[in-house]
């Protein structure tokens, strides 16, 4: 039962409650003429049942398919197309039979006034009814907010503590992606799936997981990581070449390897797009160099804790495997080099 299901019944009883009380006191305090409380009770019921119902209606059309819309569109005019002929048999004919006369028969039946007596009612109903599903929407949408933030923000931790380090990743998981989440507009979406599907990836590389995957699928998510790298720090700030080659390949290679010179890059670079990471991919003969160069950022340097798990777990995937793939790194006091050479695998 969600949040919605069980709190509006409470929230509908509640304003029942406080109707019957506001009739019962203003009879009492304010009222020469004092009302029979049954009288009163059957005035709350009428006033109940066609909050209920409305209430009802108003909820299938807030949220639901289009057959609940629908559905509810239509109770809501039947409703109030049928409110003078029903509440006319109702108060003049029915309810006198069983001793509850809500007139005074000693005044002529008025058609006009009756209908004009009715409405007053009948729109505070139609407002009660949508304002409690208004309010119960906004607190269910506030309790599902803090669950899911909740469930974010312990995903975000468990990403961390599985040492995904990188200064990209880090400022990543340290913002409110569940605000990003809950307040995305359309357009968005597919940048919050490409990240998500990217954490997702790294989450794999991270954990060890031994194997090959077709280039083109690390190339779908080397492309998800430039385009959140330049999203987070400027556009440019990682210049590309050669990429678009690679979806030609039929090749497959160890997991993580073509995010592994990029996220060694990201630990010592200047993230500047006018100090780019140079991300390059070209063919040598049958096999494929890989490189990637940024300007160096030495106070980074100083303040990096590096653990070399990144590449003591490609080394020994490659190591595993047989692979004919060789991994170069190289720095000067300006950059930092990290290569990549792919014989025919």
């Amino acid at each position: 039962m969600t949040c919605s299901r069980s709190l509006m019944p409470v929230l509908a009883i509640i304003f029942i409650i406080a109707l019957y009380s506001l009739m019962w006191n203003v009879n009492a305090k304010y009222v020469e003429d004092h009302i029979p409380h049954r009288h009163i009770a059957a005035v709350v019921l009428l006033y109940a049942a066609y909050y209920s119902v409305h209430l009802l209606c108003f909820d299938m059309v807030w949220k639901g398919g289009w057959a609940r819309r629908i559905i509810g569109v239509v109770g809501i005019t039947v409703l109030y197309w049928t409110l003078f002929p029903v509440m006319y048999k109702l108060i003049q004919e029915w309810m006198p039979a069983v001793g509850l006369q809500l007139f005074d028969d000693t005044v002529p039946y008025n058609e006009a006034d009756f209908r004009k007596r009715l409405i007053s009612p009948y729109i505070i109903v139609v407002s009660m009814a949508a304002f409690t599903v208004a309010i119960t929407r906004l607190i269910q949408h506030h309790f599902e907010k803090r669950q899911l933030l909740k469930k974010l923000t312990g995903l975000q931790q468990q990403f961390i503590k599985r040492e995904i380090k990188t200064h990209f990743i880090s400022n990543i998981l340290s913002t409110n992606i569940g605000a990003v989440l809950l307040d995305s507009k359309p357009d968005q979406k597919k940048k919050i799936i490409a990240l998500i599907e990217l954490l997702a990836y790294f989450n794999k590389v991270d954990q060890g997981c031994m194997g090959l995957v077709s280039l083109k699928e690390e190339l779908r998510q080397l492309k998800h990581f430039i385009a959140m790298i330049n999203q987070q720090y400027g556009e440019g700030a990682v210049i590309c070449t050669g990429i678009e080659e690679l979806k030609k390949s039929e090749d497959d290679i160890p997991l993580g390897l073509l995010l592994l010179p990029l996220e060694n890059c990201l630990k010592y670079a200047r993230l500047d797009p006018k100090f780019p990471i140079m991300y390059s991919v070209r063919r040598v003969n049958e096999g494929w160099v890989i490189s990637c160069v940024n300007y160096m950022d030495w106070k980074r340097v100083e303040t990096t804790v590096r653990t070399g798990t990144g590449m003591e777990m490609a080394e020994k995937q490659i190591a595993g495997l047989g692979l004919p793939i060789q991994i170069a790194v190289q720095q000067d006091e300006e950059k930092f080099f990290f290569t990549i050479n792919i014989n025919k695998l």
